[in-house]
């Protein structure tokens, strides 16, 4: 099995590229390490956050629609920052120094889209396939995406409850959507 790393989530990416006052060599210094097969531990498997918060404090991943729309039928208000809480730039980085593959992985859907409108402890296809479109429209390819963390785990950070049953229903919705993108893409 290919080494596996996350380095991305909770702005551990942000730290990397100097939030907490990292050099810009430093930097380099810990992508080479991490990431380069001639420098370092040759990491081969990224996992990033698929962000759920309308805030980058603490270790908050921030969303690409911060901010409910209003309504269920009110069409969405993405942001694209380029940025994904310094996770995009360390996905091109990773990509640069050999990377194979990118798993991106949601903890949560952001709160407004949930029952109980609360990141933690809990449609959103969608928001999941356009955060992917947004990386490959920045070329950066995204070929594995997961809609849950720790399903059955009520976590104090961005979780989303769920079993099996609601699980396989939306693997279905999700699949729909992620078909219906790539369409549009095609003919775009």
């Amino acid at each position: 099995m290919p080494p596996f790393t996350q380095i991305a989530a909770f702005q551990r990416a942000e730290d990397i590229y100097g939030k907490e006052g990292l050099s810009s060599k430093n930097t380099t210094l810990v992508l080479d390490l991490l990431l380069s097969t001639d420098k370092g531990a040759g990491f081969t498997i990224l996992r990033n956050g698929i962000g759920s918060s309308n805030s980058s404090t603490s270790n908050f991943m921030n969303s690409i629609e911060p901010f409910s729309p209003g309504s269920p039928s009110a069409g969405p208000h993405y942001v694209w920052d380029r940025n994904d809480s310094g996770q995009f730039p360390l996905a091109q980085a990773a990509y640069d120094r050999g990377l194979v593959n990118l798993y991106s992985n949601a903890w949560s859907a952001p709160g407004y889209m949930k029952i109980n409108g609360d990141e933690n402890n809990g449609a959103y296809a969608d928001y999941i396939v356009q955060w992917a479109r947004f990386y490959k429209q920045s070329d950066v390819k995204v070929p594995n995406i997961g809609f849950l963390n720790e399903p059955e785990f009520a976590a104090t950070y961005a979780d989303m409850l769920s079993d099996g049953v609601h699980a396989a229903e939306f693997i279905r919705v999700l699949a729909k959507a992620v078909k219906a993108s790539f369409m549009n893409l095609a003919m775009n």
